[in-house]
């Protein structure tokens, strides 16, 4: 005999009870779909009307739109940095590496604008921790903690021990890295490229020989031939009779 206890039919109130919640749940469902329909005709109703930025001030002010952080910027020179400096950087990184191909001349640029936000993210990173470090002075002062250690390390340790401070800084430093795993990667392309670089031909010299040494009674130049006796003159004039 099976001695497990049989499950009991579903009561009339429990099968209502299920009904109602499907009910509901297939009403909401089709309400939601009909609302999604219904931003999609709108939003496909409004991109017939925009049209854009029509003027040039309007279009730089667009392009601008994502500019949420200076770190994550798609713009170059950021208000505030110096356009002749970037251009001293650049001129600096081309004649470190005096780019010969199109190719090497763009993976230079690539490379000057990743140092260029290297040391943007550095300077940043700089000015928040000072910036905390000075949080953390106000902090001491305002509880007149006259005799406390105000040194750099020990606000440091105070500063990443408000949970703030400790998320702003985590931020900065993840910038950082990324903006150092760029670099690296565009000086290694630049390097790579420089690689490949064709050695220019080299011009072949052409050996000239050396004229031999004459042997005894030997011409150097055979078309000059050789006396067959030495030219002698008398040392006493002939003699002439006299008649």
């Amino acid at each position: 005999m099976n001695s497990s206890t049989p499950t009991p039919a579903p009561s009339f109130l429990d099968q209502v009870r299920r009904d109602l919640q499907r009910q509901i749940a297939e009403a909401e469902a089709a309400d939601a779909k009909q609302a999604a329909a219904k931003r999609a005709a709108t939003n496909r109703q409004n991109a017939r009307q925009s049209t854009g930025p029509r003027t040039a001030e309007g279009k730089a002010a667009s392009s601008k739109n994502r500019l949420a952080h200076g770190l994550c910027s798609s713009s170059l020179i950021l208000p505030g940095e110096s356009q002749a400096t970037f251009d001293d950087l650049r001129q600096q990184t081309h004649a470190t590496f005096a780019p010969v191909t199109a190719e090497e001349t763009l993976l230079t640029d690539q490379l000057t604008e990743a140092l260029w936000r290297l040391n943007r993210a550095h300077r940043v990173e700089s000015k928040a921790f000072e910036q905390a470090i000075e949080s953390t002075h106000r902090l001491l002062d305002r509880f007149g903690a006259d005799d406390a250690d105000r040194s750099t390390e020990s606000s440091l340790a105070t500063t990443f021990g408000d949970e703030n401070h400790r998320k702003t800084l985590a931020a900065i430093q993840r910038y950082v890295a990324a903006a150092e795993r760029t670099y690296r990667a565009a000086l290694k392309a630049v390097q790579d490229a420089i690689k490949r670089r064709k050695p220019e031909p080299q011009p072949v010299a052409v050996p000239v020989e050396k004229p031999k040494a004459a042997a005894a009674g030997q011409c150097l130049y055979p078309e000059a031939e050789p006396l067959a006796s030495p030219v002698t003159r008398p040392t006493t004039p002939a003699y002439v009779p006299r008649w």
